[in-house]
């Protein structure tokens, strides 16, 4: 999210001269820990607080309010000479979930029943960090439905390999002819089809879905995720800049902004929920 911030807090210091927003980058557990504990007066997730940390948060004496203010996509890549196209979340499991540990081949995961049609060639699964919402979500969304079917703990397989960022995913596929990295598609926007962009699909039946707006949206594109800002209900009326860069990233201009950082804008009936929100914490 911190292009979008960035973005967003130039155009509130244009409309406000007096606006200073400091803008600092963790992941997302990093920011909300920070933001529970009273270091920052806002904190941008991509993904839904966990019970723990709303409780640490209550204990601290906070009242959090999650703002989706853009939508956002996982994505599959790998490299351009790789003839994979598409693939299932049961061959994303099949592939990057805890059964495929050892996998040295993409066509490993074709023993795990999920199909018979990936290719032998070499398999490396490159991830961003552990606390990243990125790789949090992946896990929970792309191998959590196939691991509940298949009454396995829905983790990472041990032996992925773990960059320091979703930019870094890019450089790391780019070196291996068959490697699967995940990353946001705000940041694979950028890389200018550098890499490829695998068409996913809930399942073997569904059709295979470009991560689109309109995909995204309507969940026929599998790892869609919402983008947050995370706000004190009791304190943020206090800070008029924080306010107003809420409510510039809720307006049309922001939406915009959403689009020209790669991220997708949220769809009219989102970004109403999203306002309505909003005006419950300000008013």
């Amino acid at each position: 999210m911190l292009p979008l911030l960035s973005v967003s807090s130039g155009l509130l210091a244009e409309q406000e001269q007096d606006a200073r927003i400091r803008l600092d980058t963790s992941t997302s557990a990093d920011g909300i820990a920070l933001f529970c504990d009273g270091l920052v007066e806002m904190a941008a997730s991509s993904r839904s607080m966990s019970d723990r940390e709303k409780k640490q948060c209550k204990d601290s004496d906070r009242s959090p309010v999650e703002i989706p203010v853009a939508n956002d996509a996982i994505v599959v890549v790998t490299n351009p000479s790789n003839p994979v196209k598409c693939l299932s979340t049961e061959q994303l499991y099949g592939l990057a979930g805890p059964e495929s540990a050892g996998f040295a081949s993409w066509a490993d995961a074709n023993s795990l029943g999920s199909s018979a049609d990936l290719p032998d060639q070499p398999l490396k699964v490159l991830v961003p960090p552990s606390g990243s919402g990125t790789l949090q979500l992946f896990v929970s969304t792309a191998l959590g439905p196939t691991a509940e079917t298949r009454n396995t703990d829905p983790k990472l397989r041990n032996d992925a390999v773990s960059v320091e960022s979703n930019e870094l995913v890019r450089s790391a596929v780019l070196d291996e002819p068959a490697g699967l990295g995940v990353a946001a598609v705000s940041s694979a926007k950028s890389w200018n089809d550098s890499v490829r962009i695998l068409q996913l699909r809930a399942d073997s039946s569904a059709d295979c879905a470009d991560p689109t707006e309109s995909n995204v949206a309507s969940g026929a594109y599998p790892l869609g995720r919402s983008l947050s800002v995370i706000v004190d209900r009791r304190t943020v009326q206090q800070d008029q800049t924080i306010s107003d860069l809420v409510s510039l990233l809720l307006s049309p201009e922001g939406q915009k902004a959403v689009a020209e950082t790669g991220a997708l804008p949220l769809d009219p009936a989102q970004l109403k929920r999203s306002q309505r929100l909003w005006n419950t914490v300000i008013e």
